[in-house]
C-alpha cells in the first residue's frame, strides 16, 4: 500500500528472506518472559543488561547495567529472562540454520527494555564497531506499536555511527530517501502482544514507526502500556 503523506510504499508480511522473520508468542515461546515484563510496565523503567550464552545456560549480569532501570528491577525478573536468552539459539536457528545456532553455541547479549519507544530514524545497531549480528525486537505493549523495516539488497555507501543518527531527521540518507520516493519497500509487520520479529543487524535497517513517533510529541497521547524489549546478539562460537 501507499503512504498516504509520500511515496513510501508499506508492507505489512511478516517476513522477508534472509533479512527478517516474525514469529508468534506461541512459536517464540514468550508468554513467560513477557508475563513478567507486562506486570511492571506501569513502573516506567528503561534500561539495559548484558547477558551472555555459552555451556548451554545464559547468565544476567545485572551490575552490568545502564540507563535508569536499577538492579532491582532486573533481579526480579532474572529468570524469566535467563531461560528465554538460554533458548535464543533454538530460535535463531529457524531463520539462521543450526550450523550457526544449535544447543552449542556461545553468544554475548544486550537487553534492553523500553517503555515508549524513542528511536524514529532509519539506522542499524553500528554502536560497538557493529558488534551485534542479529537485533531480536520483543512486543510486549497490549497494542504494541511495530517496527519499520527496510531490507536494501546493496548496503549504503555512507555508514555512519548510530549516535549520529540524533543529529539526522532521517537518519541513514540513502535508506530515507529510497523508502520516501518508493524505490524502496517499507516492511511494518502486523505485530501482536508477545510476537517477536529477527532481523540480520547487518543487512536490515530500522526505526520506530512515525505513528508513534508523533504520540511522543505529546505524553498524553502515548499509549498507557507501549512497551519492547530489544535482544542484540554476537554470535561467539558454535
Amino acid at each position: 500500500m501507499k503512504d498516504t503523506q509520500s511515496e513510501a510504499v508499506i508492507s505489512t508480511e511478516r517476513n522477508c528472506g534472509e533479512y527478517f522473520s516474525t514469529y508468534c508468542a506461541k512459536d517464540a515461546e514468550t508468554e513467560r518472559l513477557v508475563s513478567a515484563l507486562r506486570s511492571r510496565v506501569e513502573m516506567k523503567m528503561n534500561g539495559s543488561v548484558l547477558a551472555s550464552l555459552s555451556n548451554g545456560k545464559a547468565r544476567v549480569s545485572c551490575s552490568e547495567k545502564s540507563r535508569s532501570a536499577d538492579e532491582t528491577f532486573w533481579r526480579e525478573i532474572v529468570d524469566e529472562l535467563e531461560d528465554y536468552l538460554t533458548r535464543i539459539p533454538q530460535l535463531l536457528s529457524r531463520h539462521f540454520g543450526s550450523s550457526l545456532y544449535n544447543e552449542k553455541t556461545s553468544c554475548l547479549f544486550q537487553v534492553q527494555w523500553l517503555t515508549g519507544r524513542k528511536a524514529d530514524y532509519w539506522h542499524q545497531d553500528y554502536r560497538w564497531n557493529t558488534l551485534w549480528d542479529v537485533a531480536i525486537f520483543l512486543y510486549v505493549g497490549d497494542e504494541p506499536t511495530p517496527t519499520d523495516i527496510a531490507c536494501p539488497e546493496i548496503q549504503p555507501t555512507t555508514l555512519i555511527n548510530a549516535d549520529e543518527y540524533i543529529r539526522k531527521a532521517d537518519g541513514q540518507p540513502q535508506i530515507a530517501q529510497l523508502t520516501a520516493s518508493g524505490l524502496l519497500t517499507i516492511y511494518r509487520p502486523l505485530v501482536r502482544t508477545g510476537d517477536v520479529v529477527i532481523v540480520n543487524n547487518h543487512r536490515v535497517w530500522h526505526r520506530t514507526s512515525p505513528s508513534l513517533a508523533s504520540q511522543l510529541s505529546s505524553v498524553m497521547n502515548l499509549k498507557k502500556d507501549d512497551a519492547l524489549m530489544t535482544i542484540r546478539v554476537k554470535h561467539l562460537s558454535s
